[in-house]
């Protein structure tokens, strides 16, 4: 049985803080499809912001880098077994692969806008003086989590915006409303600030909304005073943050006490978090409040999960980017484009989403059940391997690392700098590959490596 609380201890917040900008054209709707278990699942229309690449949307104005390779079709060696095959055609002498860890890319089927505004990343990392929030010696983790707590004290006991206030999802804008005005917000005000504190620190960063239904219990928390009318939607907004050491995405609440998850001592994304939920697997999961004391956890645990029910990402965390200058984009305009997620707990037809300003203007247009639209990895190195002589082999690395700047190799222990292609040309005893990718911040990827030998 969920725990309920009163209003006075968590607030959620929706994401409608009005300012709707003029949306753009967009075609297709969502439809019904039988699945094979019998289950009905929305199918979506054909993504009319999709340019073909599946890496980022055509309605961005300049690219972001990413590291891709852009050869000639490779025949992908993605384990040991696969590159030994490939190195030893029968028309020559015989290789042996002694290691190969190979990190496979996964690329999400809808587009996503990636940040590159990197002279703004700095300059926000400069006004919030970051340098004292993050040290070099800290963990992703640690950051994460110190960024979380940062966020919260920032904006806590800030005041909702009125009327005549305006308000947007960029970083400046609500850094100056809170500075000069006390202007906070709701959790979508606090899921945004966070995403971009991360991005300004060289790591990747998106924003995750959600809600559940309302089940007309007075003492469920809302951002409105009084008692919701029944089914009304529960709405929040968090920031989830790609972990390279995880390989993973991991959700941050910044609005609820600072707060993140772990399960089995592992940190866990907001799509792990919603089967756990749905389930009602709920103790299972630990949460680690960056601010308050432990006897807010259960708390926090048992009121905000079930929030995890309907989840959508917001397709783009390039706010600054798309920002004019000293301004901010509409928040409607980031609704435009929302990837909601549709499983057996959440069909999207009983998500109450019509009840929701995101989705008032053109419903439910995208919809995925594909894992790796949600959970797709970045900053990893990708091995493909190439035989070219008697004892030389070309290894063709592939990455998608935003911001991308270049890749560090080290051969046999001697590091280098490379670009896509490396050869190695002498293969006698042995030689070591390990490769990883490094973005214009200087944050480094999660490696790959391999050993070749005669």
């Amino acid at each position: 049985m969920i725990l309920l609380l009163v209003p006075a201890v968590f607030i959620y917040g929706c994401g409608e803080s009005g300012n709707a900008g003029k949306q753009p054209s967009m075609e297709g709707t969502a439809a019904a499809a039988p699945s094979p278990d019998g289950i009905t699942f929305t199918a979506t229309e054909k993504d009319a912001f999709n340019p073909g690449n599946k890496i980022e949307s055509a309605r961005k104005t300049r690219l972001t880098a990413f590291g891709a390779y852009r050869g000639a079709a490779l025949t992908e060696t993605p384990t040991i077994e696969a590159a030994a095959a490939v190195i030893n055609p029968p028309n020559m002498g015989k290789l042996k692969v002694g290691r190969f860890e190979n990190e496979i890319l996964s690329i999400s089927s809808f587009p996503f806008d990636y940040e590159n505004d990197i002279a703004s990343l700095k300059s926000l990392f400069a006004l919030h003086n970051l340098d004292r929030v993050v040290r070099g010696d800290m963990t992703e983790m640690e950051k994460f989590a110190a960024l979380c707590t940062y966020t919260y004290r920032f904006l806590a006991g800030g005041k909702l915006p009125g009327p005549d206030t305006i308000t947007g999802p960029s970083a400046f804008l609500i850094t100056r409303n809170m500075r000069e005005k006390g202007i906070g917000g709701t959790s979508e005000v606090y899921a945004a600030l966070m995403c971009q504190l991360v991005l300004s620190c060289g790591h990747t960063a998106r924003i995750v909304s959600m809600h559940t239904l309302d089940i007309g219990t007075p003492n469920y928390a809302t951002h409105n005073s009084g008692t919701p009318e029944k089914g009304t939607p529960i709405c929040h907004d968090i920031c989830e943050a790609y972990v390279n050491a995880l390989g993973k995405w991991v959700a941050f609440d910044p609005f609820t006490r600072a707060v993140y998850y772990t399960r089995e001592t592992v940190p866990v994304s907001a799509l792990e978090l919603h089967t756990l939920a749905a389930e009602n697997r709920f103790r299972e999961v630990t949460p680690v409040c960056g601010a308050g004391n432990a006897t807010d956890m259960v708390a926090v645990r048992e009121s905000v999960l079930p929030c995890y029910r309907y989840l959508y990402l917001w397709r783009m965390n390039d706010i600054l980017g798309k920002s004019p200058r000293n301004g901010s984009i509409p928040w409607q305009a980031l609704y435009n484009t929302h990837l909601v997620w549709e499983d057996r707990y959440a069909p999207v037809s009983q998500g109450g989403f019509d009840k929701l300003d995101k989705f008032s203007q053109g419903g439910v247009r995208y919809v995925t059940h594909t894992r790796t639209d949600f959970s797709w990895n970045l900053n990893v190195a990708n091995i493909t391997v190439e035989r070219t002589g008697e004892v030389s082999i070309k290894i063709i690395f592939n990455t998608i690392t935003p911001n991308f700047d270049h890749f560090n190799l080290r051969v046999s222990d001697k590091p280098t700098r490379t670009g896509n292609v490396y050869e190695l040309k002498d293969i006698i005893s042995s030689s070591h590959v390990i490769i990883s990718s490094v973005n214009a911040f200087g944050v480094t990827g999660r490696s790959s490596m391999a050993e070749f030998m005669q």
